[in-house]
């Protein structure tokens, strides 16, 4: 049986039902556009479901630690991405 813990998953609450991955790329589709949350195209999940992960992961402080996350690869000030 795997640990609930090492999965990422809470041992509380319903599962996940939303890949984290549509929210994280909702998320850096508004900040690659700038458009409000509002405006995010049907393809992402429900803003309201951004919203809230994304107040959450503020909360953690989880931002702080994405770029070590993702390395020094980029240019100073550039930020580190896929290079889409």
């Amino acid at each position: 049986m795997r640990n609930a813990a090492s999965s990422g998953q809470s041992a509380l609450g319903r599962p996940r039902t939303i890949p984290l991955r549509g929210v994280v790329d909702a998320l850096l589709y508004i900040l690659r556009t700038a458009y409000p949350r509002r405006l995010l195209p049907r393809e992402f999940p429900k803003r309201s479901t951004v919203q809230r992960y994304s107040y959450a992961w503020q909360a953690q402080r989880l931002w702080e630690k994405v770029p070590t996350c993702w390395g020094a690869g980029g240019r100073e000030g550039q930020p580190v991405g896929r290079g889409d």
